[in-house]
This record gives C-alpha cells, structure tokens and sequence, in this order.
C-alpha cells in the first residue's frame, strides 16, 4: 500500500485528465499493468500526448502478455515522460510488473499527468527522441519553447532547422501509419483465412453426419427386408408338416382292406 497523501497526489494529477479508470487507494495501492495501461491509454485519448509512441497489440492491454513485453510497453513510456520534463523518472520497470514500489509507481502516474497537461510539452518530440532510442536525461526537456532536439547538434554547434525536424516526424508518422495499415490487413486476411477455414471444417462435419445417417438408414432398410423373408420361410414349414400328415392318412386309407355290407 501507499500513504494515502500519495495516492490523493495521484488522483489530483489525473482527475483533471481522465474520468477512467476508478483511482481507488486499492488500485494505487499495488498497480496491476492493466490498470496502468488503462490510465496511459486513456490520458493519450485526452490530450493527445504519447500519441504515436505504441502500435499493433500495444494498443491493446489484453493482447499484452508476459513480463518482457509489459517491460517494453513501461519503459516506452516511462522513458518518453522523462524525455518531456527534462529528467529520468526515478522506477524501476521491474518492480512495477511485479507489483512493487507502488510508491515509485505513483510518483511516475503523477509525472505523466504533469507532462500530459502541459501545453507547452512537445509530444511529437517526445515520442520521437524515444523511439530513436534517446535516454530520459540526455538532452533537454521536449519543448514547444525551443527545447528539446536530443541533445544532437550539427556541425558548428548549431542544432538542426525545425523544418528538418519537422519532415522528419512527418515521416516518422506516415511510415507507422503505414505499417499500421500493413498490420491491420495482415490480421483482416487471417480472418478471412481462419472464417474459410471454420467454414469448410463444418461442411465436412455435416457431410460426415449425413452419410452416417443414410448408413442407418440403409441397415434398418436390410434388417426390416431379413424379418419379412423369415415370416415366409416359416409358413412353408407349416405347408410342409400339413402335407405329411394328408399323405400318412392317405396311406392308410389304402392299405385298409375293403369289406361290403
């Protein structure tokens, strides 16, 4: 658990941003990751910061599993808040999957929600300098007052032209917007492939069931066919055993000796 001073920081951070999720002392307490995916997610929607920084099935908390991918998902963003006010956050990813340091955790909640409501925070740079691999502290804060640029200066001291920079996160969006689209496809065919599958899996399970009615079918048709030839073949043994008994009286009317009144 946390002191509640700081969990009530927390809330104070994040209620002016977001409605979602319900900040209890219970969730602030000991974080799960789908809690705190919700809250990134949900400030992203807001205010638009750390917009672009996740794709494919980051998007997704439920499609996130296992400690190294919840690892990356953290530090993408905890590196990108630290990025934007100038200075590492003081976590460790680790502890946070694991559910420790709820303390530490909150510290970074409320540093994200400082950085989100700033209008002066530039998001684009941010998400930029981290997915070009910068480290929190390497370079100034992400700006829209002049800071920021990583750090990295070109020839001559002088940091490069905002233009420049400016086409390059241009293209730094159209490419993910691209391999987004390539991804959605990719899943919109293995649908497609999976419904075709299911399809025809069920049309064999109907054809099957069929032919094993017809075979019953048939089997009732021969067993009913056998029980009519046996009624017939009882009735000629009756035939047979009426004509042994005409024939032995027939006999004996002949070898009685006639007599005359």
């Amino acid at each position: 658990m946390v002191d509640a001073d700081v969990a009530e920081a927390t809330r104070e951070a994040l209620r002016p941003l977001i409605s979602r999720p319900k900040l209890s002392d219970k969730l602030l307490g000991k974080p799960p990751f789908r809690f705190l995916h919700d809250i990134i997610s949900n400030v992203t929607k807001a205010t638009g910061f750390a917009d672009g920084l996740f794709e494919g099935d980051e998007l997704v908390g439920t499609a996130i599993k296992g400690k190294e991918p919840k690892c990356n998902y953290l530090t993408k963003i905890i590196t990108c808040v630290g990025i934007a006010q100038g200075e590492p956050v003081n976590v460790r990813v680790g502890k946070i999957v694991a559910g420790l340091e709820p303390e530490n955790t909150n510290l970074f909640l409320q540093a994200l929600g400082r950085v989100a409501a700033d209008d002066m925070v530039d998001s684009d740079q941010a998400v930029s300098r981290t997915l070009n691999n910068e480290r929190a502290g390497e370079g100034p804060p992400a700006r829209k007052d002049g800071g920021g640029g990583g750090g990295k200066s070109e020839e001559g001291g002088k940091t490069a032209e905002p233009d420049d920079n400016e086409a390059a996160l241009e293209r730094e969006r159209q490419q993910r917007k691209q391999a987004e689209m390539e991804e959605n496809e990719r899943r919109r065919r293995e649908q497609e492939r999976e419904a075709e599958e299911n399809r025809r899996r069920e049309e064999e399970r109907r054809a099957r069931e069929e032919e094993s009615r017809q075979m019953q079918l048939q089997q009732q048709q021969e067993q009913q066919d056998e029980g009519k030839n046996g009624g017939g073949g009882g009735r000629e043994l009756n035939a047979t055993e009426n004509w042994e008994d005409t024939k032995s009286v027939v006999e004996q009317i002949i070898q009685k000796p006639r007599t005359y009144s």
